[in-house]
């Protein structure tokens, strides 16, 4: 008995049924079925084949990856509160660093990420650069003068030295970024000089490779400087090479030529990379909402949430809703030809910037009005007593309002006699109120220091949420 074939033949037909393929075929970039006759007309098995290799929604809409720079973003905006011209400089250096590093990946997933497992463990790579990048984000402050933090006083030599570590530790994170993004750079070309179609197109994957090399090195030269230069020159320089790397990348980004999207899987690069900045932008539109709402549960358990804080919000929910629809109704999608498509795409880092500083205004805006309206009502619930309420009954219940026990805040003088009850006369306006010794006018004095003191802190405490413990500002 003749043994069987290992594969079933087709009738008439000396080939197989089926054709097994490498596992290469799968996650290589680049589609290899036949075209025809009309070069960008695919055929119906370079649908298929792309249908087959192109990744799952979830992965190849990046979220993972938006949501993970969002972390960073969310922190930086957490611990770096943009109150001050200082402030604004310091959160727009590290803002534009982190765009660009998301805007440099998003370019290079929406024409080359594919189905498998090198790009899910380079995505989980990226992942861990911008998680760990959260890390160095609490008062960032590039331009800091204290450079060696030894040479400081010794009480600001772990907030200094925090600084330095983390001007070290971003550079080296954006180094390590880069190179990663070369790697798959790398890879891509490998396959591109594989196939017969691709050999022609291969320069603008080696202007990829050494773009992100050389951004990769003067981040890491930036890494060296704050390593060795303890001199205020070197934060001149870190700058300098920090920027000097973002202009390479972009002037590569806007003057590289595309890949012809007929020999990718992901043919409808642009499309993807315009949904993908629209992700983002309703992400930062998100986290700006939180911050607002975050404000406003706070301010309505402070007293004096009435018309003002009310009408505060109000402005401040049509605000948004028109920032929302300014953006999705009225932003035509991208135009399909390259340098446009290009030019329309980084547009979008001075929009998200202008919408960051909006949204932190508006939060700004609820906290001050919560705040003045809390003051105005404690001002009048003090000196407008109810009905049969004294003085000193109207002053008790306007501290009791923001958290203080005025008698026991105020305690007992050191001859025995309560300060609260010797004070209260001078407050109700009694004809002719006992005189006060020195000692207890020096003693009522400090406990009503210690009342104005608790009270301020008490408000700022229920307008602001817990205290996030920071070092000594320059």
């Amino acid at each position: 008995m003749k043994m069987r074939r290992s594969c079933v033949q087709c009738r008439g037909l000396n080939r197989p049924l089926y054709q097994t393929q490498p596992s290469s075929t799968f996650s290589q970039p680049l589609i290899e079925k036949l075209r025809t006759s009309h070069e960008d007309a695919p055929t119906d098995d370079a649908d298929e084949e792309r249908k087959r290799r192109r990744p799952p929604e979830w992965l190849a809409g990046g979220t993972f990856f938006d949501l993970t720079w969002t972390v960073t973003f969310s922190s930086l905006t957490s611990n770096t509160p943009i109150s001050s011209p200082s402030t604004i400089a310091s959160y727009a250096v590290f803002f534009t660093l982190a765009w660009w590093l998301w805007a440099g990946q998003v370019a290079y997933d929406t024409k080359y990420f594919t189905n498998d497992w090198f790009h899910r463990l380079m995505l989980l790579a990226q992942l861990a650069v911008f998680g760990s990048m959260a890390a160095f984000t609490r008062d960032f402050d590039p331009f800091s003068h204290n450079v060696n933090p030894k040479a400081g006083a010794i009480e600001d030599f772990q907030t200094e030295q925090y600084h330095r570590t983390a001007h070290l530790g971003i550079s080296g994170l954006f180094a390590a970024s880069r190179v990663l993004l070369a790697i798959a750079y790398i890879r891509v070309l490998y396959y591109a000089r594989r196939s017969r179609r691709m050999k022609a197109n291969c320069g603008p994957i080696y202007m990829q490779i050494a773009t992100c090399l050389s951004a990769s090195a003067l981040y890491g030269l930036a890494a060296i400087v704050v390593k060795v230069d303890l001199t205020y020159r070197s934060v001149i320089i870190r700058i300098a090479l920090w920027f000097l790397a973002q202009i390479v990348e972009i002037g590569s980004f806007l003057l590289t030529p595309d890949v012809p999207l007929n020999l990718l899987v992901n043919d409808h690069a642009p499309a993807m990379m315009s949904q993908r900045v629209a992700t983002l932008t309703t992400i930062i539109l998100g986290e700006g909402v939180n911050n607002v709402a975050s404000v406003l549960v706070l301010a309505a358990s402070a007293i004096g949430f009435g018309p003002y804080p009310s009408g505060s919000t109000a402005a401040t929910s049509v605000i948004i809703a028109f920032a929302f629809l300014l953006y999705f109704d009225g932003w035509r999608p991208m135009a399909q030809h390259r340098r446009r498509s290009r030019a329309e795409f980084l547009l979008h880092f001075p929009l998200h910037v202008g919408l960051i500083i909006l949204m932190e205004s508006l939060k700004n805006l609820l906290t001050l009005t919560s705040l003045c309206s809390t003051i105005w009502e404690f001002d009048n619930r003090q000196n407008n007593p109810a009905e049969g309420e004294t003085g000193w009954n109207a002053m008790e219940a306007a501290y009791k309002h923001i958290g203080i026990a005025l008698n026991k805040t105020l305690g007992v003088s050191s001859s025995g006699v309560s300060i609260a009850a010797a004070l209260a006369p001078y407050f109700n306006n009694a004809t002719s109120p006992p005189p006060l010794s020195r000692a207890l006018w020096n003693e009522s004095i400090r406990g009503l220091d210690r009342v104005l003191a608790s009270g301020y802190q008490n408000v700022l405490d229920r307008l602001s949420g817990p205290a996030i413990p920071t070092g000594r500002r320059r």
